[in-house]
């Protein structure tokens, strides 16, 4: 039997049932019009119940109907614009509306999708009831809201984290973490990482904080404890320092889902406090255990009755514990009746009475150490409610010292007394006279002995004469001046210091001023007689050095002539004299050219003797180049080599500094080895005068060039090192090297002249090097 089809009637009220069973709202209109015409208008075809009940109208009533008939304010709205723009498109349009709830008359939402049939004509209203979602959304955002405001409003920053992991090797199960992404943080989290919002939302952990991946490190422990509590859901709590912010962080971590929650507490100031206390602390016991004098603070044990029965050693320094032979384990905690039964009846009465006054007392007490008694100076003070302090310092040292004091101030008197020619006078800030004594001249001080003076005022100790003068000294030393000056004085002459006399156990405060008479009456007149003989002394230079001078240019004038007479001889009357009177002639004429030279570098030599000083800067370099030139000749006769560095300028006298390496490359040139062509190096380095042998006290601290004139040639046994510089001194025979003997001895006067040092090393056949040391300034 062929099933019958159920006809279009029967069709459209299933379809009908069907729709108004439907938990969404369906309403289908038809466009009226031509798309494009001016004034669309759609027309409603079908809807079912919901769909009324959702909008509040009663749409069944309504089909067939114009929209712009059936809601008049319908153009008003932008639905059928937006209908109108989904039937040209084909594009959905979503939207979300209010309306009221019939059966309660509470407000609620729907969600309305207009979808084109694609037909370009129809389109189809679906109305969704999205009240209880818009609902759970605005609980789940009430939630939020409060949740955040709890978290924000907390002390303690608060993080989740949740795990980031690597793809598992076999594909199933967890992989392993390799990094955290933060999911909710509050405020305080922010302010005690010092990061940003922005910094918890982009960035995981590791690449806000990379060290804590680094192994070994610190950080990198607080990262395996985040893992830890991820993987294994045990809790964990540390105190954790981190680096890279300068913090201490109290922390603790919960596991949470695939993650982790974790509370973290800024207890910095705290760590610094106890750090603080610790430091006091040790400073404290370090204190203790530095102070020379001695220092206990006891803590006073009373019985039932409030009567004090013990003193408790609470905190003692070690000066005690080294005075009574014992450790600080032996004491602390022990009572002083305990350790030291009877052995200080007097102290122990005084500690009581301040106890019970409360009014501090200062003691001297006293107890037997070996062979000696031990003096103390003890101060007793209360110390809070229920302590006693007690400190006490050794007065041996100041009893020794009063001893001293009265010893030196007797020497010191004995002194004044005794020593000739020395007389002193010593006054407080208000120039009264506290000390006078030893030989005061008279004509100032008319009292006899100076001891008479002692304890009046200084314009009552003195003549009238010298009162301004003294007064105003005397001021000014108290004033921190001191100054010494020549005072004649009727017929002596005194040399007085007049200077501060500070207390130099304190601050340094001035506190008297003192005037020391020297009689230099005697000195004055051995000076004047030495002044005397150095002028007489100068004047007999003057003398010799004219002497000299004439003696030499008078002597000059025979040679000439012998000379002169000479060479006459052997060009007139060589036949004559023959051979042999040929070579007297000769040896008569080497004789005086010998002469000539002897004459003219002793006379040279007596001039830089006295020459005056006439220092200027000089270059050394243009120095040594200008005598290259000079010694040109015989440097090319015997192919020899000067070399000599970069050498420097210095304050001196060019002539002679010329004259002084003139005489030392000559030499160099002289004394070489036969066949071997010279070779001479000339250098310069700094040095200190300190490092000069022999150098004079007052150069020990002087600046020096020092300039090494070094050859190779034939060399001298170190041996005559002081002869080869005293004038007239030869090494050689005149038949091998010519020479007056005087050209070292000038090198050493020039260098004298100089202020400098001239020294020489060598060994035979091996060259010599002479060091100059010229000073620099």
């Amino acid at each position: 039997m062929d099933a019958t089809l159920p006809s279009d009637t029967v069709i459209s009220s299933l379809w009908q049932i069907a729709l108004d069973h439907s938990a969404t709202g369906i309403a289908v209109y038809e466009l009226l019009e031509d798309p494009d015409g001016a004034s669309p208008d759609f027309r409603l075809l079908m809807e079912n119940c919901r769909a009324s009940e959702i909008i509040g109208v009663n749409l069944r009533s309504k089909i067939g109907g114009k929209i712009s008939e059936m809601f008049p304010n319908g153009q008003e709205t932008s639905l059928w614009e937006t209908a109108l723009q989904v039937i040209r498109t084909g594009q959905k349009s979503t939207h979300e509306l209010p309306y009221v709830i019939q059966d309660t008359g509470h407000p609620g939402w729907y969600k309305l999708i207009i979808s084109s049939a694609n037909d370009g004509r129809h389109v189809v209203f679906s109305f969704t009831d999205i009240t209880e979602h818009k609902e759970q959304i605005a609980r789940e955002l009430h939630q939020n809201t409060l949740l955040r405001t709890i978290l924000n409003s907390a002390l303690n920053g608060v993080i989740y984290y949740r795990a980031i992991r690597e793809a598992s090797s076999n594909g199933q199960g967890l992989g392993q973490i390799v990094d955290f992404q933060e999911v909710l943080h509050n405020t305080a989290a922010e302010q005690q990482t010092r990061q940003t919002a922005e910094d918890f939302r982009v960035r995981t952990m590791l690449e806000r904080y990379p060290e804590r991946g680094k192994p070994g490190e610190a950080a990198n422990e607080l990262f395996q404890a985040m893992v830890r509590v991820t993987e294994t859901g045990i809790p964990e709590r540390r105190v954790q320092y981190i680096p890279s912010h300068h913090m201490t962080f109290d922390l603790s971590m919960v596991k949470l889902e695939d993650g982790f929650v974790i509370s973290l507490l800024d207890i910095s100031e705290q760590v610094e406090q106890l750090k603080h206390i610790e430091r006091q602390a040790h400073q404290f016991t370090d204190l203790l255990n530095s102070l020379a004098s001695g220092l206990v603070i006891f803590d006073i044990k009373r019985n039932d009755a409030g009567e004090v029965v013990d003193l408790i050693y609470e905190s003692i320094s070690q000066s005690v514990l080294n005075d009574i032979g014992r450790s600080r384990d032996e004491v602390v905690g022990k009572g002083m009746l305990e350790l030291l039964p009877g052995a200080m009846p007097t102290p122990w009465q005084k500690y009581l009475e301040v106890i019970q006054t409360g009014v501090p007392v200062r003691l001297e007490d006293s107890y037997p150490k070996g062979d000696a008694i031990h003096y103390l100076d003890v101060s007793v003070t209360p110390f809070s409610t229920n302590k006693l302090l007690v400190s006490y310092t050794s007065t041996n040292e100041t009893k020794k010292m009063l001893q001293v004091l009265r010893s030196q101030a007797i020497l010191f008197n004995t002194m004044s007394r005794n020593v000739p020619d020395v007389g002193a006078l010593v006054v407080n800030s208000n120039l009264r006279v506290v000390f006078a004594n030893g030989e005061l001249p008279e004509e100032l001080f008319p009292l006899n002995p100076p001891t008479g003076i002692i304890d009046r005022r200084l314009d009552q100790a003195l003549r009238p004469t010298y009162r301004t003068e003294l007064r105003n000294y005397l001021q000014d030393a108290l004033g921190g001046i001191s100054r010494t000056l020549i005072q004649p004085v009727g017929d002596r002459v005194y040399e007085v210091y007049v200077g501060p006399v500070n207390d130099e156990a304190e601050a340094g405060d001035t506190l008297m001023a003192m005037a020391i008479y020297r009689n230099i009456s005697q000195a004055r007149r051995y000076q004047r007689e030495l002044e005397q003989s150095v002028t007489e002394l100068k004047r007999s230079n003057e003398s010799l050095e004219q002497f000299a001078y004439v003696a030499s240019h008078d002597l000059q004038e025979p040679l000439r002539k012998i000379q002169a007479f000479g060479d006459v001889l052997r060009a007139q009357y060589v036949p004559a004299l023959g051979e042999s009177g040929a070579d007297l002639v000769h040896r008569m004429q080497s004789a005086a050219a010998r002469m000539s030279d002897l004459i003219k570098d002793l006379l040279e030599f007596s001039r830089l003797t006295n020459m005056q000083e006439t220092h200027e800067l000089v270059s050394l370099a243009s120095v040594v180049n200008s005598v290259v030139q000079d010694l040109d000749l015989i440097i090319q006769e015997k192919r020899a080599v000067i070399e000599f560095d970069d050498l420097p300028a210095l304050m001196g006298d060019a002539p002679q500094l010329h004259r002084l390496f003139q005489n030392l490359l000559s030499n160099a040139l002289k004394f070489c080895k036969e066949g071997v062509p010279p070779h001479v190096v000339i250098s310069a380095v700094m040095v200190e005068g300190r490092s000069i042998q022999g150098v004079l006290l007052t150069d020990e601290r002087r600046s020096f060039v020092r300039i090494d004139v070094k050859d190779n040639g034939i060399g001298f046994d170190e041996k005559y090192t002081d002869r080869i510089f005293t004038i007239f001194q030869r090494l050689h025979g005149r038949s091998h090297y010519p020479g007056t003997g005087i050209g070292l001895a000038i090198c050493r006067k020039i260098t004298d002249n100089h202020r400098g040092y001239i020294r020489a090393t060598s060994r035979e056949g091996e060259g010599a090097t002479f060091q100059i040391y010229l000073p620099i300034a």
